[in-house]
């Protein structure tokens, strides 16, 4: 048997092929080495200074995110035409609504003021006037040469060619509204409660609702089709309701969220919505597509409460004198309210904080101080708190966000009389504000 020689030609094929390959990819290295462009580093999420409470959708694309302190942050086709960021508000800002070119916007703090940008024209407001309930929300007319406020308690005010069309202002409601959307033709509104009732006004049609049905979280915003033939409603927790000839694209019901929801706005084929948290998380679905979001971080909570304000707060659900409201003076019920803050804290636990309006949600342990002071006025005379560290206030800085204030919007003397007491107990600010004494410990 004959043993077998290699061949010795493609033994030398292979060195030569081995020497070309090396060659061929030494050439490929260089020419990808001179021709390497770095990565463009991504840009970090722009900082708001205040919880976001609003997403407007833009003309053709993109979308607008709005701040409590009256910041805007412009994402994708969406353009940014000014801001009320970095100045002084009365009352936080609450909604928003653009002008039909998508270039401009109007935004409405909770005290009813108006501010215009771009070419979004000023047409009045109610700032400066007096408002039963707080304005929550607002809806442009289909012309853009318009536009309409709604308070918590359903008040409608029209401003320019927007035409008022009925209301819910002077009548009972099972809960308060939250916001409202207007039809395609300017003509009519929905308003929507927080329990999810709806409320159609002019050309809007009634298409359901998820009024007097269990409900995980409130609801909070609600958009409308671009037919005008349906509407979806968002929760807190991100669920979605739809009703009419408005889809269903998705939702973040029953999924974990580092922010409650605020608000939701659809796209302009309809085909898909954003949902926007008051961190700014941004959640695309259908053809609705992520093109940024600005970032807050709420305030650090401090310590757990002490023993001395653990005591002060059982000392102060004992006091006949004291009455804690369960309700904000907005008409919102939530686990913030003045009693479930004593309460808490009469249980070693941080008073919660509310998520709407701007308020930036989270706990904060009360002031022993301040629950101090409380204690002793109520001990000499009769007067309701109506808010501690709940509610929705002038900013992100509001002292009740830092569990140092309280307003007490009733007592058996004069709200003069009130805040010369808490002067005298070392508060830091004491004022009469038009429907309450509010007294801080900063």
């Amino acid at each position: 048997m004959r043993r077998r020689t290699p061949d010795r030609r493609l033994a030398v094929g292979a060195r030569t092929g081995r020497r070309l390959l090396a060659a061929v990819v030494s050439t490929a290295t260089a020419i990808a080495l001179s021709t390497f462009t770095a990565p463009t580093a991504i840009a970090a999420d722009p900082s708001s200074n205040a919880p976001l409470v609003a997403v407007v959708a833009g003309q053709s694309s993109g979308y607008l995110q709005i701040a409590a302190d009256g910041g805007v942050f412009a994402f994708g086709g969406a353009l940014f035409q000014g801001s009320a960021g970095g100045g002084t508000l009365n009352k936080p800002v609450v909604a928003a609504a653009r002008t039909k070119s998508g270039q401009g916007y109007w935004l409405a703090a909770a005290d009813g003021g108006v501010f215009s940008f771009g070419d979004a024209q000023f047409y009045g407001s109610m700032g400066g006037k007096s408002l039963n309930k707080p304005i929550v929300g607002a809806a442009a007319t289909s012309s853009g040469a318009g536009y309409w406020l709604v308070a918590s308690d359903g008040g409608i005010f029209a401003f320019g060619d927007a035409r008022f069309y009925g209301s819910m202002g002077g009548k009972p409601l099972n809960a308060p509204v939250v916001g409202m959307s207007a039809t395609p033709s300017g003509a009519g509104y929905w308003l929507v409660a927080s329990d999810g009732g709806i409320f159609a006004f002019g050309d809007a049609r009634f298409y359901g609702s998820m009024g007097g049905k269990p409900l995980n979280k409130p609801i909070v915003g609600i958009a409308t089709t671009p037919s005008g033939s349906g509407y979806w409603l968002v929760a807190s927790d991100g669920g979605i309701f739809a009703f009419g000839d408005a889809k269903f694209f998705g939702s973040m019901g029953g999924q974990p969220l580092s922010a409650p929801v605020v608000g939701i706005a659809s796209t302009v084929s309809g085909a898909g919505y954003w949902l926007i948290g008051s961190d700014g998380g941004m959640f695309a679905f259908g053809n609705a597509t992520f093109s940024g979001r600005a970032k807050y971080t709420p305030p650090a909570t401090p310590n757990p409460t002490t023993s001395t304000s653990r005591d002060l707060a059982k000392s102060i659900l004992t006091t006949a004198n004291i009455q804690l409201q369960s309700v904000h003076a907005s008409g919102v019920s939530d686990s913030a309210n003045a009693r479930q803050n004593v309460i808490d804290t009469s249980n070693g636990l941080a008073a919660k904080r509310s998520s709407y309006g701007g308020a930036p949600g989270g706990t904060i342990a009360l002031n022993s101080r301040m629950l101090q002071a409380l204690l002793t006025i109520g001990q000499k005379q009769r007067i309701r708190v109506s808010e501690i560290s709940g509610g929705a206030h002038s900013g992100p800085s509001s002292q009740h966000y830092r569990g140092t204030a309280i307003d007490i919007d009733s007592s058996a003397v004069s709200f003069a009389s009130i805040v010369s007491q808490c002067k005298s107990l070392g508060a830091g600010y004491a004022a009469v504000e038009s429907t309450h004494a509010h007294c801080d410990w900063r």
